[in-house]
C-alpha cells in the first residue's frame, strides 16, 4: 500500500570518479510503501546511485531528501563533505543491505543485530535483544540467534542482515543486488523475506538482477542508462510494449527475463 507522501527524493544527482561522471542528474522519488525495482546493465550507475541515497558516496551535484531529512551538494555549497551528525541523521532512517552481507563475524546472528540499536541509537539492551529475537523469527531463523556467520549458508547471513537493517527501525530500506552473491537454490529465501515487507508496507529501493521480483513485487519498475534514468514505469508498462529500446534490449540480454519471483 502507498500513499503520496514522498519519502525519498532525488533531483539532478551526479557523481564522477577519476573524472568519469558515472551519474549523470539522476532524479527518482518514491512514496512510503513503495517498492521501486532499479535495473540495468553493469556499469549503468545503479549501485553508486544507492551509495550516494546512503552518503557511503558523496554526490558532486544534486539534492536529495529522505523522510524531510534534505541535502544538496556540493554540501554547504563549497564541496566538504557532510558532517558525521548529517551522516547519522541520514543513516537513521535508512537502512542498507549489500549483497556481500556485511557481517561482523567474530559476533553471533543477534549480536549482529543489537549491535547498532544498543551502541549508536542508545536502546536498552535487554529490549534491543527481545526485538533482535522477533525479527530473527520474522525472516525464519529463530533458531539460529547464537550462530556466527562462519556457520550460516549465504542465504541465512543476508536474512540476519536484513533483520539487523530492520532492527533501526528505517523508513526506506536499500537493498544493492541482495540475491546476487548466493547460489541459485538460496535466492528465493531472500526474496521471500523482501515480498514479506513490501506486503508490510517497507518502502524500498532494489537494485537487482531478479526480473521476477521487479515484475511481481514492484510497485515501480526503474532502469539505469549509463548513469541517467532511462525508464521509469509501472511494471506492467514497463513490460508490456513500453516504448523504451535500451530496456526492451536489456530483457533480450537477460535469462531469465520472462522468469518470476521466487515463491
Amino acid at each position: 500500500m502507498t500513499n503520496d507522501a514522498p519519502v525519498v527524493r532525488v533531483e539532478g544527482l551526479e557523481k564522477s570518479f577519476a573524472g568519469l561522471k558515472v551519474l549523470k542528474g539522476v532524479s527518482l522519488s518514491a512514496r512510503k510503501g513503495e517498492v521501486v525495482a532499479i535495473l540495468g546493465r553493469s556499469g549503468s550507475g545503479k549501485s553508486t546511485f544507492l551509495r550516494c541515497l546512503n552518503l557511503l558516496e558523496t554526490p558532486d551535484q544534486g539534492r536529495l531528501s529522505i523522510d524531510g531529512r534534505e541535502l544538496t551538494f556540493p554540501f554547504g555549497g563549497n564541496g566538504p563533505k557532510p558532517s558525521r551528525k548529517t551522516i547519522e541523521n541520514l543513516r537513521a532512517v535508512t537502512g542498507m543491505v549489500f549483497q556481500g552481507f556485511n557481517l561482523w563475524s567474530h559476533k553471533t546472528a543477534i549480536e549482529n543485530i543489537t549491535e547498532a540499536p544498543i551502541h549508536v541509537l542508545g536502546r536498552p539492551k535487554a529490549e534491543c535483544i527481545e526485538e533482535a529475537r522477533a525479527l530473527l523469527a520474522r525472516v525464519g531463523l529463530s533458531d539460529r540467534a547464537d550462530y556466527y556467520p562462519m556457520h550460516l549458508s549465504g542465504g541465512q547471513q543476508q536474512r540476519v542482515a536484513i533483520a539487523r537493517a530492520l532492527a533501526m527501525r528505517p523508513k526506506v530500506i536499500l537493498f544493492d543486488e541482495p540475491t546476487s552473491a548466493l547460489d541459485p537454490e538460496l535466492v528465493g529465501e531472500v526474496l521471500q523475506v523482501m515480498r514479506g515487507l513490501a506486503e508490510d508496507g517497507m518502502t524500498m529501493l532494489v537494485v537487482t538482477h531478479e526480473i521476477g521480483f521487479a515484475r511481481e513485487v514492484a510497485n515501480r519498475v526503474v532502469f539505469f542508462e549509463e548513469g541517467r534514468v532511462g525508464l521509469d514505469a509501472s511494471p506492467r508498462e514497463a513490460f508490456g510494449n513500453h516504448p523504451h529500446e535500451g530496456f526492451r534490449r536489456f530483457l533480450a540480454s537477460q535469462g531469465n527475463a520472462m522468469g518470476t519471483a521466487a515463491g
